[in-house]
């Protein structure tokens, strides 16, 4: 069986998907409150697998079944497919070379896709 890593929840409630974040911890190291979900990057293109952390900023938490989520409408989610349409084409100034997907994807800890390939375009 193949481990993923998940930080935050996705819950579907009623028809109504929401989504809670979490703190981002990778080797010890703390990002940001984010929602990421590997296995939806790895498995499903249409999955969200991304929502950064100002994206909670301004949207009124709800309570499901005890947990204080977010409403998915109200998010700006992000998945596999719209991280492969965002890099396509770009490059990497370290490399030089064609941004990876999956070095896009571990890369984003808690701003915006856009901002990192800003960044890594330059």
């Amino acid at each position: 069986m193949t481990s993923y890593q998940q930080t935050g929840r996705c819950i579907v409630k009623d028809g109504r998907t929401y989504f809670t974040n979490e703190y981002l911890s990778i080797d010890g190291c703390g990002y940001g409150y984010v929602y990421k979900d590997e296995k939806a990057f790895k498995e499903d293109p249409k999955a969200v697998c991304y929502i950064p952390e100002h994206a909670f900023d301004d949207v009124e938490p709800v309570t499901v079944d005890g947990v204080e989520c977010y409403p998915a409408e109200a998010l700006d989610l992000y998945s596999r497919e719209m991280l492969e349409r965002m890099i396509e084409g770009e490059t990497d100034c370290d490399t030089e070379g064609p941004i990876s997907i999956d070095y896009f994807f571990w890369k984003l800890e808690w701003a915006y896709p856009e901002t990192y390939l800003t960044e890594m375009a330059a």
